[in-house]
């Protein structure tokens, strides 16, 4: 099995996958503050990490955006795994082209996701990837990344309505009936949801008409869950980020 993490900014992602599929899943909170040792116990006192030790693992990648957290998780990832892991950007061998303006500026998250499009296989693809930030991103038919629009989350816009205003209460982010909102819990959740919606199928649009191509569309994040309803016509994919870190590790390992 293969151990991967993805080192968000506001969650720790980990899974173990076998033959690509995840079968066990970890989410924990990113605190910059927390030591490597505390996050090591954590991780082998959970479900996973006992699955770790009965089990064991052939190998662990990972994937960071967050630098300050990025040596901690090396750590901790050579102690459950035994074995060095392969850290995107750090001369992993990704198979994925960046033609954007400047390559070097790609989070290693958007070049996993990638290479989850990748892994399905069915591309060009647009990917949809709703979590701290919304990210939208092109992948072309020969597997290249062309780019992204990264706009602020759907929790970090209810904060900030929270925040910046002063007769707002706190959004619930249950989907209301209708887009039209008839009280203020309503109005507030369908600007944050039916709003994301809207921009997951415009953005969409828009990509396929700058390609001139027509794109499998996918959704995956933290928050698609909130709006996956809305948008019947997306391949719902929460582990599309994983499959890609298999993929990437696969391809090191085999060459």
């Amino acid at each position: 099995m293969l151990l991967a993490v993805d080192i968000g900014n506001s969650f720790v992602k980990i899974a173990l996958l076998k033959e690509g599929n995840v079968v066990a899943r970890l989410s924990l909170e990113t605190e910059r503050r927390k030591s490597a040792d505390e996050y090591l116990e954590r991780i082998a006192y959970s479900p996973l990490g006992r699955l770790i030790k009965e089990e064991g693992v052939e190998g662990a990648v990972l994937s960071s955006v967050v630098s300050s957290l990025t040596s901690n998780f090396l750590f901790v990832l050579e102690r459950l795994s035994g074995k060095k892991p392969l850290l995107l950007g750090e001369n992993a061998r990704t198979g994925i082209a960046l033609k954007v303006d400047h390559p070097l500026e790609v989070g290693s998250d958007l070049v996993a996701a990638a290479s989850g499009a990748l892994y399905l296989g069915k591309l060009p693809a647009f990917i949809a990837d709703l979590g701290t930030a919304s990210k939208f991103i092109y992948v072309d038919k020969d597997g290249a990344f062309r780019g992204v629009a990264i706009a602020p989350g759907i929790r970090g816009g209810a904060l900030s309505l929270r925040e910046r205003t002063s007769s707002l209460p706190e959004a619930s982010l249950s989907l209301p009936p209708s887009p039209l909102g008839k009280n203020t819990f309503d109005s507030l959740n369908a600007g944050l949801l039916y709003g994301s919606a809207y921009a997951c199928r415009g953005f969409l649009r828009d990509f396929e008409a700058i390609a001139g191509e027509e794109m499998t569309p996918y959704l995956t994040g933290g928050n698609a869950r909130f709006v996956k309803s809305l948008l019947p016509s997306f391949v719902y994919e929460p582990d599309l980020l994983m499959k890609g870190l298999s993929r990437i590790h696969a391809r090191n390992r085999e060459e």
